[in-house]
């Protein structure tokens, strides 16, 4: 999505260069976790990836949600220090995949997991 080609950065600090490699993380969003709040609506909350492992500035975390055909029904770019989702407009008893990416300047790998919508309740 957004490239995973390194950068290089030079710093110059008191006359000293310092070089830099800036990747994609190298780790994914950890304790990718999910619930579903009612038949419409889930919620995802996540922790970082490990700090040795982000390589740069964490900018943000693209996060996807696709329903049971593949089908692309949310994808949003959250800052980096947001750790939590909602989702509303969903279809009721659905199952759907769920990915967050960290993204510095490059994408990480995805944490992914499945939520499933609780039934509408009319019979």
């Amino acid at each position: 999505m957004h490239g995973n080609s390194e950068q290089l950065m030079i710093a110059v600090c008191k006359s000293n260069a310092l070089l830099y490699t800036l990747a994609a993380p190298y780790s994914h969003p950890q304790n990718l976790s999910g619930a579903a709040l009612s038949s419409t609506r889930i919620s995802l909350t996540w922790l970082p990836p490990p700090t040795h492992l982000i390589n740069g500035i964490l900018r943000y975390y693209y996060i996807l949600i696709t329903d049971p055909a593949g089908a692309n029904v949310h994808n949003s770019l959250l800052d980096g220090d947001l750790l939590d989702l909602l989702v509303d407009g969903l279809h009721p008893y659905y199952t759907y995949n769920c990915s967050v990416t960290a993204v510095t300047v490059g994408d990480g790998p995805s944490s992914v997991l499945q939520i499933q919508t609780m039934q509408d309740g009319k019979l």
